[in-house]
């Protein structure tokens, strides 16, 4: 039990100790309300991690870990009779644990605005805007991820147009949605030049408001998708790769 907290606490650790490694716990927190099942982060804190008991191990492993709660891969040229029996003389007598419950979709509403900052041993600023959106799987999220390309992808997309080849660095803006049912967000971000923040940030939402007001090209709309299909199909062809294919 110590070696392996000692494990997670070092990669934790790790985490932490690199450029930006704290923003992602601190808008965790900013993002949630107390109590909400997202309002921390998986790997927890330093505190829940020595707090932890080997009985609270146990108990966990005993509710999340047993059959009920498993899912089965059989790959290859096999009988499907055959490999039913199979699993019922190999698994079959483990006990099916407790049953569990399945937690209702429970999108964080947002009614004001959320302003934190930190000092980090980096050359450049950060800043990131991000919203509380509906989960992977739903009409919503899918749009998101089409608007995400379409601002994003390609010379021709809007902040590449208006920070890429207009300004003395590289900017970069990632549009990220999180497959943990409803902690989905989408984040806006960039690295900033110190003298140009406000210039920066000014020309960024001109950028989202003249997409909101506009929305988008046929031609725009139809790059997204030719792109959304294609890593759809480049992650299929890989073993495991049907994972990294729902993140687009």
């Amino acid at each position: 039990m110590d070696e392996q907290r000692g494990v997670v606490q070092n990669e934790k650790r790790q985490g932490e100790n690199q450029p930006y490694g704290r923003e992602w716990e601190m808008s965790t927190k900013a993002s949630y309300p107390a109590g909400h099942p997202y309002s921390w982060t998986v790997i927890g804190s330093m505190e829940d991690l020595n707090a932890a008991s080997l009985d609270d191990a146990k108990d966990w492993f005993k509710t999340y870990y047993g059959p009920a709660n498993a899912t089965l891969a059989i790959a290859g040229d096999v009988k499907p009779t055959e490999v039913f029996e199979k699993v019922k003389k190999y698994f079959g007598n483990i006990p099916s644990g407790p049953t569990l419950a399945r937690y209702t979709v429970n999108i964080a509403k947002r009614n004001e605005d959320t302003r934190q900052y930190y000092q980090d041993r980096v050359t450049e600023p950060r800043i990131s805007m991000m919203w509380n959106v509906p989960q992977w799987g739903t009409q919503e999220g899918v749009y998101l991820s089409l608007a995400s390309a379409i601002l994003t992808s390609g010379k021709s997309s809007g902040f590449t147009r208006s920070f890429l080849w207009r300004s003395s660095h590289q900017a970069m803006y990632l549009p990220v949605r999180i497959s943990l049912r409803d902690k989905w967000k989408f984040l806006f971000g960039d690295r900033l030049n110190q003298q140009k923040i406000i210039t920066e940030l000014v020309t960024a939402n001109e950028v989202l408001k003249e997409f909101l007001d506009k929305g988008v090209t046929e031609q725009e709309l139809q790059r997204a998708k030719s792109e959304y299909f294609a890593n759809f199909i480049k992650g299929m062809e890989r073993i495991g790769g049907f994972e990294e294919s729902q993140m687009y």
